[in-house]
């Protein structure tokens, strides 16, 4: 996806970022262990990583409400 494509969630972002360093550690050789470290990365997302999420995600969300829906800064869309 392009960067500012409004088809972006908050999970793209978290998942794009976090979840590619940590998957790809052990280079997986097969499409299923590559599945089995993605499994296991989003098991291992905790209560406090997942409130960051959310917390980022109303954050978005209001300063959207206070541009009146027009193009954000750039810093918004960085985690």
């Amino acid at each position: 996806w392009p960067p500012r494509s409004p088809d972006l969630t908050t999970p793209d972002f978290l998942l794009w970022s976090y979840l590619k360093e940590r998957v790809c550690v052990n280079k997986p050789r097969t499409i299923q262990e590559l599945k089995e470290n993605i499994r296991a990365e989003i098991r291992r997302l905790g209560p406090k990583t997942l409130r960051a999420v959310m917390e980022n995600a109303v954050e978005r969300a209001c300063t959207c409400e206070q541009e009146n829906g027009g193009h954000l800064r750039d810093v918004v869309f960085h985690t």
